[in-house]
């Protein structure tokens, strides 16, 4: 059902890499709320900053400790992206939230709704062309998840210089060009090439 591997959930949720995914699904909210309910300064951002950094890494530590133990599993694969999704998702809406007033918010919104059709969209084409299959994340989009990592981060701290403001856009416009570039990618290959395997 709707593609989850629960035999492999049920036999190999205790993993150590799979641990990891799920501490990241756990805390994925954390940021999010520091920043809603924190102070808009420079010293509260770095905080949140730091909470966002500290639970992103493990999804660097999880694919490692797959790798290094030889713990690849199903479930791995469906949770550690999963991890992504739920750390982004809450962050975005939260930066949304509190900055809707800052330069170049409006570039934001479209940002925020660009990620959010892309994976609402392309997850609900690719489980109907390949059946629910669990799909091995590509490079591109492993990039695209650290551009959005990066991009948060921008976000995320308060510096109160004009420059920030650019770097801010920088990073929007490149966080923006790949994650459709992604988008087009996976669809590619993943479903186009689906229909025409079926």
């Amino acid at each position: 059902m709707w593609g989850i591997p629960w035999e492999s959930a049920r036999t190999q949720w205790y993993y150590v890499p799979n641990l990891f995914s799920t501490a990241r699904i756990l805390a994925s909210w954390v940021p999010a709320y520091l920043l809603v309910t924190g102070t808009f300064d420079f010293w509260a951002s770095l905080v949140v900053l730091g909470w966002f950094a500290l639970i992103s890494a493990t999804d660097g530590v999880d694919g490692y400790l797959a790798r290094k133990l030889n713990q690849r599993t199903a479930w791995g694969m469906f949770i550690d992206p999963l991890g992504d999704k739920l750390l982004v998702a809450f962050s975005i809406l939260a930066i949304l939230y509190v900055g809707w007033q800052a330069p170049y918010s409006w570039l934001l919104a479209i940002t925020v709704w660009v990620i959010f059709a892309r994976e609402f969209l392309l997850t609900a084409e690719i489980r109907r062309a390949q059946g629910g299959v669990v799909m091995k994340p590509t490079k591109l989009g492993k990039v695209k998840t650290a551009v959005q990592f990066v991009m948060i981060g921008t976000w995320f701290l308060f510096v109160p210089f004009a420059w920030w403001d650019t770097v801010r856009l920088v990073v929007l416009v490149a966080t923006l060009v790949v994650t459709i570039w992604s988008w087009i990618q996976y669809r590619r290959l993943f479903v186009t090439a689906g229909r025409i395997r079926a």
